[in-house]
């Protein structure tokens, strides 16, 4: 294994240290190579019971390799920035489940590079105190980053391009829906997020609660919604979103807060057909001259 020296100043005292060089990763090497080094440097990580799987500067095609945690804890998988270390896959590079909890990626430029596809690129299913932060993630036709329920866990500072390389698919930049056990996502902090460009959503959120966004920007998204809200009750704070159909979408959400937002322009409230049930406040917000907030359903904006 490597030392701890090799991240020095980035990992908590005591953690141990995986180099995937160590185990025969090349950049610029054969998918093969670099596919079997990440995966049994990974297998090292978790027979230590925890550490961090390390990415050191290069560039590095692991192909159909999916990285993959099942109830294995407090796993790192960290490049030293995403503009030194890039990765790229022709599918999904990591799958966690099954009480992976404290789990962290981290300082990774992620690239997919099959040109059309409907794949997502890391996908947590219930993640507890679960990190994702300072990575780039391009190419993926289905959401970049998906958090499946969970509870205290971040996505933070990261950049997307949430759409595949032929721009036919894209479903989200980051998704927080409920589990596969159907489990709400609760106290889920999206913060600082930038989507440079994408298809159908930034930002969605489908059955969350008491959650966060925090300074999140959606760019660019071609025929879609900057933010949506769907049966999720989460506070959005300095939002700025660019989108050709609706820039922040409430579905049947309850309990909504949103202050400084910045949107080019259309706020909606959709489908509420009791809306004495759902309080949102919105508040010090800008938008275009001739723009506003839209209220639409049977009774929706009754308390607002």
């Amino acid at each position: 294994t490597a030392t701890a020296n090799a991240l020095a100043g980035k990992v908590a005292k005591g953690d141990q240290v995986f180099n995937v060089r160590d185990y025969g990763a090349v950049s610029g090497g054969s998918t093969g190579t670099n596919g079997t080094a990440f995966t049994n440097t990974l297998a090292a990580v978790i027979a230590a019971g925890g550490g961090v799987m390390f990415i050191p500067p290069g560039d590095y095609n692991i192909g159909a390799t999916t990285l993959t945690l099942s109830n294995n804890k407090n796993v790192t998988i960290e490049g030293a920035g995403y503009q030194s270390t890039v990765v790229r896959c022709s599918g999904q590079f990591l799958a966690a489940s099954n009480n992976s909890d404290m789990g962290r990626v981290a300082g990774i430029y992620l690239i997919c590079t099959t040109t059309t596809n409907t794949t997502s690129g890391i996908v947590v299913d219930y993640p507890r105190r679960w990190i994702i932060e300072r990575c780039r993630i391009d190419g993926y036709g289905g959401d970049a980053i998906r958090y499946q329920g969970g509870i205290h866990s971040a996505v933070r500072w990261c950049y997307f391009i949430a759409k595949d390389a032929s721009g036919a698919n894209g479903n989200s930049a980051i998704n927080i829906e409920e589990s596969s056990g159907l489990v709400v996502a609760t106290t889920i902090t999206t913060e600082r997020n930038y989507v440079g460009s994408g298809k159908t959503y930034g930002y969605r959120w489908y059955k969350a609660t008491n959650s966060l966004s925090i300074g999140d920007i959606a760019e660019l998204v071609s025929t879609g919604v900057g933010m949506r809200l769907h049966q999720a009750g989460v506070t959005v704070i300095d939002l700025y979103t660019e989108a050709n159909l609706n820039h922040f979408e409430m579905f049947d959400s309850p309990n909504v807060v949103v202050g400084n937002l910045r949107n080019e322009p259309v706020v909606t409230w959709l489908n509420v057909a009791a809306a004495d049930r759902y309080i949102t406040r919105i508040g010090r917000s800008t938008v275009q001259a001739g723009k506003g907030i839209l209220f639409g359903g049977t009774a929706a904006g009754n308390d607002v």
